[in-house]
């Protein structure tokens, strides 16, 4: 297997302890992530000397308080817990329409969005390698 086939196979873990739980958070911490994140994340560590694990930790941490104390927790407790299922079942109806003969949904959303996407992609790179070859 290669690397790349590697590093995209799902981890299935059991977690028995707080210990599994902070190897777990390790794990994915220090994974190959992309160029950006990795960035974000040492550019965080060299300027709080914190390591990635910590700072996850405290940000946790800071967002249960946030949850316990906080003066608009409620709305954003409502907004987590409303948003989350809504997501799910608009997906569901949206995957549904696609896949559906009836309503024709995926030639519907390939004619309307993902050609049209797809041929101003192709004239800006066009443009771009016309210019670059000039």
């Amino acid at each position: 297997m290669s690397e790349s086939q590697e590093t995209k196979k799902t981890v299935r873990m059991t977690l028995n302890s707080l210990a599994d739980l902070q190897n777990l958070i390790s794990s994915v911490l220090h994974d190959n992530n992309s160029e950006k994140i990795e960035q974000t994340i040492d550019k965080i560590e060299k300027k709080t000397n914190i390591s990635r694990e910590k700072f996850v930790y405290v940000i946790g941490a800071l967002v249960c308080a946030y949850m316990v104390f906080g003066a608009l927790a409620e709305i954003v407790c409502n907004a987590i817990g409303f948003a989350y299922p809504a997501y799910a079942s608009v997906k569901a109806l949206f995957l549904l329409y696609l896949y559906l003969p009836q309503t024709s949904g995926a030639l519907t959303v390939y004619e309307n969005v993902i050609d049209p996407a797809i041929t101003k992609i192709d004239q800006f790179i066009e443009k771009y390698y016309s210019q670059k070859q000039k």
